[in-house]
């Protein structure tokens, strides 16, 4: 019996730096039905500015198409909207690249509403 506790001490301490990383990693659940998990994924909740801009891009593109996001009136809106979605993100605002898609559909132009 005092091996065997002393054979668990060692096995702890031999594997407590990976415990101990495991203890330091975020888990995210990703249950729609749980209200906390809204926009974990968001690139700009999870990424900083060019990252966040980049797969926020390739969503956008993946979303609607590129016949869309390579028109020169989308792109610029849409470039517009992140880039000041993205400032308030980095003030500690609570926004998302849905802010963006809401900025955009306040607009006048047909196209980008």
């Amino acid at each position: 019996e005092i091996l065997e506790r002393r054979i668990r001490n060692l096995e702890f301490a031999y594997h407590k730096p990976l415990i101990d990383y495991i203890n330091h990693i975020h888990f995210v659940s990703l249950n729609t039905k749980d209200k906390k998990n809204i926009g974990a994924l968001d690139p700009i909740v999870f990424l900083e500015s060019e990252q966040a801009k980049e797969l926020s891009t390739q969503v956008t593109e993946g979303l609607i198409g590129t016949k869309l996001t390579e028109d020169d009136r989308f792109e610029n809106s849409f470039n517009y909207h992140l880039q000041q979605i993205i400032e308030r993100r980095a003030k500690g605002e609570t926004v998302g690249l849905l802010n963006v898609f809401k900025e955009m559909a306040k607009s006048k132009e047909e196209l980008i509403k």
